[in-house]
């Protein structure tokens, strides 16, 4: 299901209660969700590590003074999220999202890898377009100016 018809899971204060409809979902949805539930709670930059691609953990690690990233990625966390597609490519998943960014409606994706057997996150990108899908182009986990994030998240 790639694009609008798949199905709306929404990211919810419980991390297991990633639901689409009456179901309960499992693998780069729910995995997506709990990223994004540990992301909002988090006090420590190392809390969210277990949810990033081993690359993009390494970038983490790397950085000086990681935990001064982290207000910037919750700022720029969407709330109201939606998974409202997923394309299942072997050990990667695209996840088609929908949620409010800064207030406005917005549009996403999410690339998550399987890694060690559980699925984590590789990449994300938002745009303010609510429909459109946003551009393919993610950055690494840096000071922001732009909605396009690497793992860290994204």
């Amino acid at each position: 299901c790639s694009g609008g018809g798949g199905p709306d899971v929404r990211a919810s204060a419980s991390p297991n209660s990633v639901v689409a409809g009456d179901q309960t979902l499992e693998g780069p949805a729910k995995a997506y969700a709990e990223f994004q539930s540990t992301l909002k709670n988090a006090k420590s930059l190392s809390e969210v590590l277990p949810f990033l691609a081993e690359e993009q953990a390494r970038e983490v690690k790397q950085m000086a003074q990681p935990d001064s990233l982290l207000p910037a990625l919750k700022a720029l966390t969407p709330t109201n999220l939606k998974v409202i597609g997923q394309e299942l490519r072997g050990d990667k998943a695209v996840l088609q999202l929908t949620g409010d960014l800064e207030g406005s409606p917005s549009s996403g994706s999410a690339t998550m890898i399987m890694e060690g057997g559980k699925w984590k996150l590789l990449s994300e990108a938002w745009s303010d377009a609510p429909e459109a899908s946003p551009s393919p182009s993610a950055r690494s986990p840096s000071p922001r100016a732009s909605s396009s994030r690497r793992a860290c998240s994204s």
